[in-house]
C-alpha cells in the first residue's frame, strides 16, 4: 500500500468529513422536526428517532477524530446543528 502524506491524509479526511456531514445535517434536521412537529408519534417511532439522532451524532464524531488523527483540521468546514436537537437526544450537545 502506498504511504499518504499526512497533509494528504489530512485534506481526504477534510472532504469525507465535509461530504458525509453535509447529509449527517439533513438527518439530524429532520429527525429532530419529526419529533418536534408530530406529536402523536408512537413511542416506539420517538425512541426509534432518537437513535437514529444519536447515531449521526456518533458517526460525525467519528469523522470528526478520524480528521484530527490524519492532521486535517486546518479550516475544517463548519455547520450548525438543527435547532432543537439538544432536546430532543441530550447525547448530541456537542456542536457538529
Amino acid at each position: 500500500m502506498e504511504r499518504t502524506e499526512p497533509n494528504e491524509a489530512g485534506a481526504a479526511a477534510r472532504l469525507i468529513r465535509h461530504e458525509l456531514n453535509n447529509p449527517l445535517t439533513g438527518i439530524l434536521g429532520n429527525a429532530e422536526l419529526i419529533l418536534t412537529e408530530d406529536a402523536a408519534l408512537a413511542e416506539k417511532t420517538r425512541r426509534r428517532l432518537k437513535t437514529i439522532i444519536e447515531l449521526a451524532v456518533r458517526l460525525r464524531d467519528v469523522l470528526r477524530e478520524l480528521e484530527e488523527r490524519l492532521g486535517g483540521s486546518e479550516d475544517p468546514p463548519t455547520l450548525t446543528r438543527p435547532c432543537g436537537v439538544s432536546r430532543a437526544a441530550p447525547a448530541t450537545r456537542a456542536p457538529l
